[in-house]
């Protein structure tokens, strides 16, 4: 990893990685961006709807309620684009960075004297350090423009992202790819990212409406439920690790 620091200029913010396989995957990812026109041209298009998601989600005041005031009940699926836009970024940019043009030169994984597993692992772990963390953080800043209450807004935004990452971590389950390893066709989707595109919604919002009317109302159920959400985390995580393994 020192040599291809030096050699191959990876930009700082991946030279922070533990791990030598996300500095691997992270250069790949920004090179692939610079030289290859339809996986940047895909990765652009997420960002205006994802962006369209934002202004619909947070466009007036009333729609984005503290949901932990009393009185904020009926506002739970206000904030609902907001919600969906943070689990289909990271979902699109998964499918996108298993796609390219160049996929025969997916050789170098296997002809490699390494353990593939750790790259599609890599690839989860990019996804949710570089672009899922940022992108709750900017949700962070609407919900405190709408909340007023910084500490509200971390425990509310704590849960969101947890949920993401966890429905993210079963689609990996699901679909274990190499990056860039398949050849890109038009309109060409998995069955398992249809299905998570469709179903990862639909429990998104049933367990954030959950949160929002039942462990919200205290301190002591919010710890219990994002206690849950961690230990249902941690054993995906295992689960994952295993299915990669094997």
């Amino acid at each position: 990893s020192d040599v291809c620091s030096s050699d191959l200029g990876i930009p700082w913010i991946f030279r922070i990685l533990r791990h030598p396989e996300d500095r691997a995957i992270g250069l790949l990812i920004v090179r692939q961006f610079r030289y290859d026109t339809k996986f940047k041209m895909a990765v652009l298009s997420i960002v205006p709807l994802t962006l369209l998601y934002v202004y619909q989600g947070s466009h007036g005041g009333h729609s984005i309620a503290d949901p932990f005031s009393a009185g904020t009940a009926q506002d739970v699926f206000g904030p609902f684009l907001l919600y969906l836009a943070a689990l289909l970024f990271p979902t699109l940019l998964k499918e996108e960075i298993s796609r390219s043009d160049s996929y025969q030169a997916s050789w170098v994984f296997f002809a490699s004297p390494l353990y593939r597993g750790q790259l599609v692992l890599a690839v989860h772990r990019i996804i949710t350090n570089m672009f899922l963390v940022p992108y709750t953080t900017f949700l962070a800043l609407i919900f405190l423009y709408f909340f007023r209450n910084p500490g509200h807004v971390v425990m509310h935004v704590a849960v969101l992202f947890v949920i993401c990452d966890i429905l993210l971590q079963v689609l990996f389950f699901m679909v274990p790819r190499m990056p860039f390893s398949l050849p890109r066709a038009t309109g060409q989707r998995s069955a398992a990212v249809i299905a998570g595109m469709i179903i990862g919604p639909m429990l998104l919002i049933a367990t954030m409406g959950l949160f929002t009317t039942v462990f919200y109302r205290s301190p002591i159920l919010y710890v219990a439920g994002l206690a849950g959400l961690l230990t249902a985390r941690l054993l995906i995580r295992l689960m994952l690790r295993r299915r990669i393994k094997r």
